[in-house]
């Protein structure tokens, strides 16, 4: 009908398929005509863990049903573990002994690299933290960015409404972090570190709540601003109260 339309006919609303016909013909269209199909494939797209270990020769055609990304429920037992004779089945244990995947970079590791590249005078390296207690990372940052969310939260949504003033906002929260607080929280920072430390390799497995003995945490060990509140509150009362007498 578009092509009917190209031509000058003015075209109703509906046309039965009888008078659909009859019209293309009396006009010297087509109704019938052939294009390619494209057939998708893996440029641009990630493969996945499964595609990947296939093509490495890791995974058993004849048990497909079996592989799960963390282990299937049937293959766990009462504590959530997959069970030892089903872990050949689990994809990410597969793809963990891969020495190629184990070492390739991240993204970050990958921009830093091209970067010492460009500079040819400074090398930019990517310190990683442990896993599971984000209060290493940066030697206390995360306590810097709870104290900073803490002024932010303390302002209300009328200070915060246009863009200007959530931008001025967000540069005043990340200036009320002083320097004593960054020494604050670089000491409370290295208290894990030494826990970790602490620990000879022997006996039971080092555990979040063995590390705890260490430091007296308290709630939840991802949320820096939860897991650690207190400690952020004390300092964001002083730094208020010095405020007032300045």
């Amino acid at each position: 009908m578009e092509e009917v339309k190209e031509k000058g006919f003015l075209v109703r609303r509906y046309y039965s398929k009888e008078e659909t016909k009859e019209l293309v013909n009396n006009h010297q269209i087509e109704l019938t005509y052939s294009e390619d199909e494209m057939i998708d494939g893996w440029v641009g797209r990630p493969k996945g863990m499964l595609q990947v270990l296939w093509e490495r020769g890791w995974i058993n055609k004849l048990e497909l049903e079996k592989y799960g990304a963390d282990g299937k429920a049937s293959q766990k037992d009462e504590f959530g573990k997959v069970r030892e004779e089903y872990k050949r089945y689990v994809l990410r244990t597969l793809m963990s002994k891969c020495l190629d995947f184990a070492g390739e970079q991240s993204a970050m590791e990958y921009l830093l690299s091209r970067l010492s590249e460009k500079s040819g005078e400074h090398e930019f390296r990517l310190l990683t933290s442990p896993k599971y207690h984000c209060e290493l990372a940066g030697e206390g940052v995360e306590y810097v960015w709870g104290l900073a969310k803490r002024y932010y939260r303390s302002k209300t949504l009328e200070e915060k409404r246009t863009k200007a003033n959530f931008h001025k906002i967000v540069r005043e929260s990340v200036e009320f972090v002083r320097k004593e607080h960054v020494i604050n929280f670089a000491a409370k920072c290295r208290r894990y570190m030494m826990a970790y430390n602490a620990y000879d390799g022997k006996g039971d497995p080092l555990t979040y709540k063995m590390i705890e003995r260490f430091v007296k945490m308290a709630k939840t060990h991802r949320n820096i601003a939860d897991q650690d509140k207190a400690f952020v509150e004390k300092a964001w009362r002083e730094a208020v109260l010095n405020l007032d007498k300045n």
